[in-house]
């Protein structure tokens, strides 16, 4: 249930951020990947951030070890929605769905992104300024 309702979160953004694109770029499919991917990969991140604070995994490995892996996480996700979305023929499954996205998501493309990219930054400040 959780799941599809992510997929389809995820083809409406591809969707939204293709459309906006298509009139600007003969190849408007690898900003939207990319900007899917970064997010995708900005949210494992949370959790490993998560996860390395709650358990006290600084003992095991530095935190560099975090920071650097979220290059190869992104690399991940960026190689996975590639081919999904252009080698198995998601994006044309997603342009020819003719889905009407409403005007709201927009906004909430917006706070999906924002969240996404500043979640890891806040909890890095919180982790090592506040709650030390």
């Amino acid at each position: 249930m959780i799941f599809k309702f992510v997929i389809i979160f995820f083809d409406d953004l591809f969707q939204y951020h293709y459309l906006k694109l298509r009139e600007k770029d003969s190849d408007p499919e690898i900003v939207p990947i990319a900007l899917i991917s970064l997010s995708q990969a900005a949210n494992i991140f949370v959790i490993l951030i998560l996860l390395f604070n709650l358990f006290n995994f600084e003992k095991v490995f530095d935190f560099k070890v975090i920071v650097y892996s979220i290059g190869v996480i992104y690399f991940i996700f960026l190689g996975l929605n590639f081919y999904i979305m252009v080698l198995k023929g998601r994006r044309d499954f997603i342009i020819n769905r003719e889905k009407k996205l409403s005007k709201n998501f927009k906004k909430v493309s917006f706070i999906y992104n924002t969240l996404s990219f500043w979640l890891p930054l806040f909890l890095i400040y919180m982790f090592n300024e506040v709650w030390k």
